[in-house]
């Protein structure tokens, strides 16, 4: 979820609420380090007060990591009654900021204190700044001839080159699995640069990567047909050395939102697809399971939610509103969903009534509703150890075999089941029946 808030900085460190104060190095910017191992980064308002910024903050619950934008770089009065108002809800381990705006961050720069060659890497690059950043005392005479000059659009005059500053273009090839995957872009490197020069770092913008994209590299290059993406470089030279550059390609700038939804699709049906049964005996799973059975060698967790997953597997499911009504309106926010997989695939909600704790299990592609009823004071472990043996029982019985005996597991506990259809009625009646139901059972 993605929201607005206020973050106080002060020296070095970075706090989302007066209770909740992070040290750099629980940021994405502990890697901004001096040679001595300082931090290249600090913050001191007027007086040697905290500064106050306006964020945008989307937070990862997997990850426990709050990713920021920040939206404003002035410390404003508002801001700092905004920020003693907020509240933190959700566990954090780490805050990840985007690229910081160096030119902003200059406007405020008596507040801000920043080594700029060690922070670099986390910089949004003032351009005016990046070209006067080293100098060389005079431009080197590259040793091309006339006819390599005239080719790269420069002109040989005498001792000298003249007619700056000069654009030339370049184009070339490269390898997605040597390129670098951050956020926003794609970078890599120019080897054999023209000009002389030992070599060229270019960057491919696109809103759409993210680091965790170097683990799909293969499908990204399956998607596109290829491995490698053109580049095309134009440079700019000046008189006095230093250079700027814009590099596109038309196979990153294929690797869209469309492309990634592909990727959480096919990644979805990868899950829906697996037909071994349980693992050891096991009949639910978590997502972190889920994945950890399914994913691919090297893939690192995170890359799909809970609700994509979701998502992605009730797209074309017949019991898709069944499924929504649960996860949306009835599923505790404090407990995880579950999964079954295999020859049953499909969802284990849990849902806390007045005094009982509830798990409803709703497969894709089914024709009821199965709830296994606990009562609250029965710790979380013996409710899911009681709802496994009884999955374990439909598995080995059957469902109809199971549903026509209508055993029950336990003298404290109880097991329904719902319909969803009924004959000679329309969807809507069917699963308005459904709903009441459900909520008779559920309360």
């Amino acid at each position: 979820m993605t929201s607005q808030r206020v973050i106080r900085l002060y020296n070095q460190t970075v706090a989302l609420t007066e209770l909740a104060s992070f040290p750099l190095s629980s940021t994405s910017l502990k890697t901004a380090l001096r040679l001595d191992g300082t931090e290249a980064i600090s913050f001191f308002g007027p007086d040697n007060s905290p500064l106050y910024w306006l964020v945008e903050a989307t937070y990862d619950s997997h990850t426990q990591t709050v990713s920021v934008i920040v939206l404003d770089y002035e410390t404003k009065p508002v801001y700092q009654s905004a920020f003693r108002k907020d509240a933190l809800t959700k566990p954090v381990q780490e805050i990840r900021f985007a690229l910081l705006d160096e030119k902003k961050m200059r406007l405020h720069q008596t507040c801000i204190r920043f080594d700029r060659p060690a922070l670099l890497p986390h910089l949004l690059l003032d351009p005016a700044t990046e070209r006067s950043a080293s100098l060389p005392s005079s431009p080197p005479s590259p040793p091309f001839s006339v006819a390599e000059l005239n080719r790269l659009g420069r002109v040989w005059d005498g001792p000298g080159l003249s007619n700056f500053p000069l654009t030339w273009t370049d184009r070339f090839r490269s390898r997605f699995d040597e390129a670098t995957f951050e956020t926003g872009m794609l970078t890599g490197w120019r080897d054999k640069a023209p000009l002389g020069r030992a070599g060229l770092r270019f960057e491919v913008h696109n809103e759409h990567l993210r680091p965790e994209y170097e683990y799909i590299c293969r499908f990204i290059t399956r998607k596109l047909g290829r491995e490698t993406f053109d580049v095309y470089l134009t440079v700019t030279e000046y008189a006095d050395g230093s250079c700027t550059g814009v590099a596109t390609s038309p196979q990153v700038a294929r690797i869209d939102a469309a492309l990634i939804d592909a990727f959480h699709t096919t990644r979805a049906q990868r899950v829906r697809q697996r037909r071994e049964g349980p693992t050891n005996g096991q009949q639910t799973y978590t997502l972190d399971e889920v994945l950890a059975l399914t994913r691919e060698p090297g893939e690192p967790a995170g890359l799909l939610t809970p609700a994509e997953l979701q998502h992605r597997l009730i797209t074309d499911a017949r019991n898709r509103q069944q499924i929504e009504y649960l996860a949306a309106t009835k599923q505790d926010t404090d407990t995880a969903v579950r999964f079954t997989f295999g020859h049953h695939v499909g969802f284990v909600f849990c849902i806390l009534g007045a005094t009982q704790r509830h798990y409803c299990w709703e497969l894709l592609n089914s024709h009821a509703t199965y709830v296994w009823s606990f009562p609250q004071a029965m710790s979380t472990t013996g409710a899911l150890s009681q709802l496994e043996a009884q999955l374990r029982e439909v598995n080995q019985s059957g469902r109809t075999e199971y549903r026509r005996l209508g055993a029950q597991p336990a003298a404290d506990t109880r097991f329904a089941f719902v319909e969803h259809t009924l004959l000679n009625k329309t969807p809507g009646e069917t699963f308005a029946r459904w709903q009441q139901e459900m909520e008779n059972l559920l309360r």
